[in-house]
């Protein structure tokens, strides 16, 4: 299964919010150069640049200092990282922009591969992905539901660290808990009632993570 990084004119605004067209900001690099370059670099360079990113977090867990960094444009921006030379910090810029356009949301597992990865479906959003992870495919089941974050990076899904299994049982009342707070769903096209924008979740992470913790503890 393909993911892509969300593709954008070169004269269109940015997606990070800042005001400038795609080509005088998160644009430097091409889509083509980026999928070369994290092909090289493995997700060791991603996982080392996330976690310099979140030292600025003053939330706890993990999960919620994802939230305070990554759902927040300016936040992410001037997060300081330890990027060398100018390759680096494009890489960086862009690592950052697909980190703009994630969202923490309830994923049903729908396929486990042992030994190589998972597919994995947004219950709220209807994102789809593949994260070539075989250590995250060791601890799931199919229909098994998580909590977590996933990024697209050169064209390969990340879930990062901090993620939370649901349990069985609180599946159905966690997806009805989020849908409750979800108050545009009447203004969603017919053919997308029952999806949530990712704009709508991003903005909301730390509450469904909190309602995550109220409906699982209750």
């Amino acid at each position: 299964m393909s993911t892509q990084i969300p593709r954008v004119g070169r004269n269109e605004p940015c997606p990070c919010g800042s005001g400038k067209k795609y080509k005088k900001c998160h644009g430097g690099m091409t889509h083509a150069n980026v999928v070369a370059e994290v092909a090289k670099i493995g997700p060791q360079w991603v996982e080392r640049h996330i976690s310099a990113l979140l030292e600025g977090a003053t939330e706890e867990p993990l999960a919620l200092a994802q939230c305070e960094i990554f759902d927040h444009e300016e936040r992410l921006k001037s997060a300081d990282s330890n990027a060398k030379d100018k390759r680096e910090r494009e890489l960086l810029d862009s690592l950052k922009l697909s980190l703009s356009q994630s969202a923490v949301e309830p994923f049903e597992v729908t396929e486990v591969r042992r030994g190589y990865g998972l597919s994995v479906r947004g219950t709220l959003s209807g994102r789809r992905f593949y994260v070539d992870d075989a250590e995250i495919a060791a601890e799931l089941e199919p229909m098994e539901w998580l909590v977590g974050r996933v990024v697209v990076f050169g064209q390969k899904a990340y879930l990062l660290q901090d993620w939370q299994k649901v349990p069985f049982r609180r599946r159905k009342q966690l997806k009805t808990a989020i849908m409750n707070g979800y108050d545009a769903v009447e203004s969603a096209t017919e053919a997308d009632e029952h999806l949530i924008p990712t704009a709508w979740l991003k903005e909301r992470g730390s509450w469904i993570l909190s309602t995550y913790h109220e409906v699982t503890s209750a």
